[in-house]
């Protein structure tokens, strides 16, 4: 195992006071975690002006996001095994770094082309930061703090899900949305900045090798997988692609297990199914829920004519509820199973998009603000407990792996949530300028999507109660 920047060993100061390193870990973790989920929220709200800044149509201006989940999806495991393996901190910092100047390349732009380009070069350096600074957190604390740790690292996320769309809408009206590329560009360097002045250095691990074998076949199957699935519509190569994608499963399987040092335990997975199915209900989730801010900011705009700052106020909704409640649920997972506070999440978020499925163009704002509301309630009582469950079931010294692991589950959900309003924005509205779309068009094509999203998060829900009887059997 290899010495991580915090002794995992190390307790809190005095009468259970923090110490200096553990604040200064917990500071650099929370605002990477903040981040992302700011910059890809408040980025929602500009996706009708880059479409018409940038000429692009509806299709194309999808692939602002998915470009960069794509890439987070390939990339999590792979880095985080090396960070296992090697040295966390020079991973983030690296990541940090590669964020940074992928955000400054993105707000200078001036195609739809380069700016996806940049968009996916910045999910290199997210997946390098996601793979880290879960477990350079984790430890810096006791395991018994394990739960509100999680709680206040997932708070962080959802407060960056919070102000991004309060935000990023001012910011899209009154500067353009190259200003959310801008802030995010600071805030990464300040993250630089804390990263080489407060976290050590790491050793070395003589005790592993690197899968390398298992690395190319992980990165072909998975981007074969969601590339393919992004591109289903646009000929048979892609349904090609996923049909490599499945090829390729058996044989990384057989692969990992052969390894002396496999890329993936998985092992683990048929040892033991609480871990497995946390991690497939982290993915159901993700794919019910990721893109619903980027469904609704498009509705909003679109068919309800709001300003961009204005539908910031009314999204706020869900990732406000999210951030009051993800404390609580944290530290409740310490003393309550953490598989049914998951599963009654999920539950609620599947109440709050059948609500919300029933849309149209005269549907009130007041119902979307209560659907959404409840949605955040749900995803709020789900999500830490969730991570707790799956960090549970393995060794610190694999929390890496276990992190990016589901990491990726939670990428392939979201590829798989863009995936679907990809794929219906194309059949029913094509690939023109948003804001030349029919109203009545783009109205019925998110009330399709909302659906799908529903029915997804209600199999998520059962799928999850089926996890939590698996958890009570075992010992």
């Amino acid at each position: 195992m290899s010495a991580n920047s915090i002794d995992p060993r190390e307790k809190s100061g005095p009468e259970g006071r923090f110490t200096a390193n553990q604040k200064a870990t917990m500071a650099l973790a929370l605002l990477t975690a903040y981040i992302v989920p700011f910059m890809t929220s408040a980025l929602n709200l500009s996706v009708t002006d880059i479409s018409s800044q940038l000429n692009s149509g509806a299709t194309a201006v999808t692939w602002v996001v998915s470009a960069f989940t794509l890439v987070v999806a390939v990339l999590s495991v792979p880095f985080g095994h090396l960070a296992d393996v090697t040295d966390r901190r020079r991973i983030f910092i690296a990541g940090t770094v590669i964020f940074a100047a992928t955000s400054l390349s993105s707000a200078l732009a001036n195609s739809i082309g380069l700016l996806i380009a940049s968009r996916a070069l910045q999910g290199v350096g997210s997946a390098m930061i996601y793979s880290t600074n879960l477990p350079l957190l984790l430890n810096a604390f006791p395991a018994s703090m394990r739960g509100r740790i999680l709680g206040y690292s997932v708070t962080a996320t959802y407060a960056g899900l919070s102000t991004g769309p309060v935000f990023g809408g001012f910011m899209n009206a009154a500067f353009g949305w190259r200003s959310i590329f801008a802030v995010a560009f600071a805030m990464s360097a300040v993250s630089m900045y804390l990263a080489k002045r407060f976290i050590a250095r790491s050793e070395v691990s003589e005790e592993h090798r690197h899968d390398i074998p298992g690395n190319i076949l992980y990165i072909v199957m998975v981007f074969s997988l969601i590339f393919g699935l992004s591109s289903w519509r646009d000929g048979l190569w892609a349904k090609l692609l996923v049909l490599l994608a499945a090829l390729l499963m058996p044989c990384f399987v057989i692969l990992e297990k052969r390894s002396p040092s496999p890329l993936v335990q998985v092992r683990l997975f048929a040892l033991d199914m609480g871990y497995t199915l946390s991690n497939l209900t982290a993915l159901l989730n993700y794919g019910a829920t990721f893109a619903l801010s980027y469904t609704m900011s498009l509705y909003l705009q679109n068919v309800k004519g709001l300003s961009s700052s204005m539908a910031g106020l009314v999204l706020i909704s869900q990732p406000l509820v999210m951030a009051v409640i993800s404390p609580f649920a944290g530290r409740l997972s310490e003393r309550v199973a953490p598989h049914m506070l998951a599963s009654a999440g999920m539950g609620i978020s599947a109440l709050g998009l059948f609500l919300l499925s029933t849309i149209g163009v005269d549907f009130p704002l007041w119902r979307i603000i209560s659907a959404l509301a409840v949605i955040g309630t749900g995803f709020g009582f789900f999500s830490s407990p969730n991570t707790n469950a799956v960090l549970s079931c393995v060794d610190k010294s694999h929390y890496g792996e276990a992190n990016s692991i589901l990491g990726t589950m939670r990428t392939l959900g979201q590829s798989i949530s863009m995936v679907i309003i990809i794929f219906i924005l194309g059949a029913c509205v094509g690939n023109v300028v948003i804001a030349k779309a029919p109203p009545e068009l783009l109205s019925d094509a998110i009330r399709t999507a909302l659906i799908i999203y529903a029915f997804i998060c209600l199999a998520g829900t059962g799928l999850s109660l089926v996890r939590s009887k698996t958890a009570k059997r075992r010992p």
